[in-house]
């Protein structure tokens, strides 16, 4: 039972989880770099 449960994971969700997991560091990282940006033109502003 377990070793089917991997199994379907494998072929049917990793792959999508996989590229969720992508999206959210990848928006994550976009996120940062913005508001970091934001920060620094304060700075600047300022």
């Amino acid at each position: 039972m377990h070793a089917w449960l991997i199994n379907c994971l494998d072929c049917l969700g990793y792959s999508a989880f996989d590229t969720q997991l992508w999206l959210l560091r990848y928006s994550t990282g976009l996120i940062g770099l913005i508001s970091l940006a934001t920060g620094m033109g304060w700075i600047l502003i300022a």
